[in-house]
């Protein structure tokens, strides 16, 4: 027996969703995406990776991409003078690794739309997910609007807080705050300051550790981690945007200019998102519905390889589907193969993150001084994640 023509119900419609429909497309498994929201996030950079890349040409999306720039690398301390580095991408040739390239996420959670929607997916938005209903021949996702949905089986593609995990897995562990809010905006075209073009800007500053991106027409887009405990979060995210502005020009004041005229450059119009993600679940799956993406494995983005992770599960997800005609088996088999790659990468980036995001003085003198081992020394001991390779045709067994 076959899974094939079976019908998927995907809850989220972020990057892994229609990743995942496209996937499952190729293995002749239809299905249809539901998102709570009425659009997809706008804003935010990814830098992809070889393992991102090779997820990329498993979903014969790679062409879509070709033309984004290579990012350099450079690191600045709070005062703006260079840290002197190697370059990250440089140094990942060295260990044989393909370049890597970076792609707005609007960008291409927009292709990925497009995509799948070309390939007959149905995309429903608005929809937010209220109960799930397992019978014997099929199963039932409920809407808040009163609509429903009928297939086969159910995937929560719905991130940290998935509401499809709640519903299958109601005493699993919360997402881990990580006592960070990260911020950001598009800059447009920004030529105040002289920035290497083709490059993200890193600057350890004195409270908090920022970025820059800036491409070869000065198209620029900046991002900062607000240090927040968790008590706080309520307080800093109820904050008026002035108020924002505010916070963030106090936190940047003792660093370099540009970090100050970045804030304000972006006229109140700072997304705030607190980074959250999930060590460890017991399970993804139960029966006919199966977690992936943020929703099994959320991570924080000091390793830039929570999107790389969402679309490498939804390639493998759809192998064992094509090659496993039970369903219940094939969801086994896909947690067996990625539950400690996963785990493993979202351990790695808390500790990547505790390195970039130092507040003690001592701590951050130390790690500027080490910087430059430490980066060659971190990519070689990171090989397992960036020399990760799919294949469409490995059989799953």
């Amino acid at each position: 027996m076959s899974l094939k023509n079976k019908k998927a119900i995907i809850i989220g419609c972020g990057i892994v969703g229609p990743s995942l429909g496209i996937a499952l497309k190729h293995v002749g498994i239809n299905s249809k995406i539901f998102e709570s929201s009425k659009s997809t996030p706008d804003f935010g950079i990814l830098s992809f990776t070889s393992n991102a890349i090779s997820a990329l040409k498993a979903l014969d999306m790679f062409e879509s991409f070709q033309t984004n720039s290579t990012p350099g690398t450079c690191f600045y301390k709070h005062s703006g003078k260079i840290l002197k580095t190697p370059n990250f991408f440089q140094e990942l040739k060295k260990h044989n690794i393909n370049d890597g390239i970076t792609i707005f996420r609007s960008h291409l959670i927009q292709v990925l739309k497009d995509k799948a929607i070309s390939n007959g997916i149905q995309i429903n938005f608005g929809k937010k997910l209220v109960d799930i209903q397992e019978e014997p021949d099929k199963i039932i996702a409920n809407f808040t609007d009163g609509t429903n949905a009928e297939g086969d089986f159910l995937i929560g593609c719905d991130g940290p807080f998935s509401k499809t995990r709640n519903i299958i897995l109601p005493n699993s562990p919360s997402p881990t705050y990580t006592g960070n809010i990260w911020t950001g905006v598009d800059l447009g075209i920004y030529t105040k300051f002289d920035l290497v073009p083709n490059a993200f800007h890193m600057t350890f500053g004195k409270k908090a550790y920022s970025g820059t991106l800036t491409f070869s027409d000065k198209h620029t887009v900046w991002w900062t981690n607000v240090p927040c405990s968790e008590n706080d979060l309520h307080k800093f995210n109820e904050m008026s945007a002035e108020d924002w502005t505010t916070k963030l020009i106090e936190l940047h004041k003792d660093d370099h200019p540009r970090m100050v005229d970045s804030i304000r450059e972006g006229k109140n119009k700072h997304v705030r998102i607190p980074l959250y993600d999930i060590p460890h679940l017991p399970t993804w799956h139960k029966n006919t519905v199966c977690l992936i993406g943020d929703a099994a494995h959320a991570t924080s983005p000091y390793v830039g390889q929570g999107a790389a992770m969402a679309m490498e599960d939804a390639v493998i997800l759809a192998m064992c589907l094509r090659d496993i005609p039970d369903v219940n088996d094939a969801f086994t088999k896909f947690e067996k193969l990625r539950k400690k790659r996963t785990e493993k990468i979202v351990k790695t980036s808390q500790q990547s993150g505790k390195f970039m995001t130092a507040s003690n003085p001592f701590k951050q003198a130390l790690r500027n001084l080490l910087l430059p081992v430490t980066i060659s020394a971190s990519i070689k001991k990171l090989n397992w994640i960036f020399s990760y390779k799919l294949d469409w045709s490995e059989k799953i067994k």
